[in-house]
């Protein structure tokens, strides 16, 4: 709660978010072009993939800080969020 509160009214906070967001995608980015070239995944807008990745990934855990729900295990958020992204892009 206190970063969503942070994000819309500090600008250093908005700068850091934006930073830290495009690192990520660039990182992940990386992994879906090696992983097309080294043909486990096939031909995708990797800058996409990567993106959409990232809000999944942190979308859940904002969501579930702003309702006050209990969130699931992180394993089984992980191996969903894993298994939704990956069957999507495999071969």
């Amino acid at each position: 709660r206190i970063a969503i509160f942070q994000l819309t009214f500090e600008e250093d906070m908005k700068y850091i978010v934006n930073y830290i967001s495009e690192e990520s995608i660039l990182r992940i980015d990386r992994l879906v072009k090696d992983g097309i070239a080294a043909g486990e995944f096939k031909p995708v807008d990797s800058r996409m993939a990567a993106t959409m990745l990232l809000a999944i990934c942190t979308t859940l855990p904002f969501q579930a800080a702003l309702q006050q729900q209990p969130v699931r295990p992180t394993r089984e958020i992980a191996d969903k969020i894993t298994e939704l992204f990956y069957e999507g892009i495999r071969k």
